[in-house]
């Protein structure tokens, strides 16, 4: 079969989701002749590039598909972000992989319980859907663009991705997920739909944006 191997945060892990509604597995519905591994993390941002690394040789893919939202390139920065993670640094101009072994969460585990449960509440509500759409939307006019560090840890995390699966003979896509008021409104853009252009037309690889399919079903209704 055709292995396709895809990193990703949540929104491509399928969390809240039954796994049948997830994308990876809509794709491998469309074809049984590929064999799609779903190896996305749910809060990660460019860790994926850590997952990457550690799996491309056990599956030797022909296929490698990192799917990214606007706000994982923000989150290369995190040391935290609902756990502690590891993640990639910048020394020199240099990637260096850092945050492990990562540390324990100072939490008990009712405690990691209760927070659970009020998540999970807060997210059937669609409460927490409305004020990510709300945030994110303020956060592009308000916000500053990212600072060339960022900008730089991001590029080099993404050509190291790029570079693993040169050396294995394998194919890569990047594929960019709008999510929230990118969904619905055209003139609202994000730091990652500009990243995906210009990372795609200098490095001479496949990008994928699906954005315009989304604006256009809006259109239809």
């Amino acid at each position: 079969k055709y292995t396709v191997l895809i990193v990703g945060d949540s929104f491509t892990y399928g969390s809240w989701a039954d796994d049948s509604g997830v994308w990876p597995t809509l794709l491998q519905q469309m074809d049984m002749q590929l064999n799609v591994l779903n190896l996305a993390v749910r809060g990660y941002g460019t860790e994926m590039a850590i997952m990457l690394d550690m799996h491309i040789d056990e599956y030797n893919p022909d296929l490698v598909i990192i799917a990214f939202i606007s706000d994982n390139l923000y989150r290369s920065t995190l040391r935290f972000r609902d756990y502690w993670k590891p993640r990639y640094v910048l020394d020199k101009n240099n990637l260096v992989r850092n945050g492990t072994p990562v540390p324990e969460l100072p939490l008990g585990a009712a405690q990691v319980q209760s927070y659970l449960k009020v998540y999970s509440l807060l997210n059937k509500s669609r409460f927490l859907g409305l004020a990510l759409n709300v945030y994110t939307e303020l956060a592009n006019k308000f916000s500053s663009q990212p600072t060339n560090e960022e900008r730089k840890l991001n590029q080099l995390i993404f050509e190291k991705m790029v570079n693993m699966a040169k050396q294995y003979d394998t194919e890569i896509l990047l594929l960019y997920l709008p999510v929230g008021i990118e969904l619905v409104n055209g003139e609202f853009t994000q730091n990652g739909e500009c990243f995906l252009s210009d990372f795609v037309s200098s490095h001479s690889v496949m990008g994928l944006n699906p954005r315009h399919h989304f604006l256009e079903k809006k259109q239809a209704y």
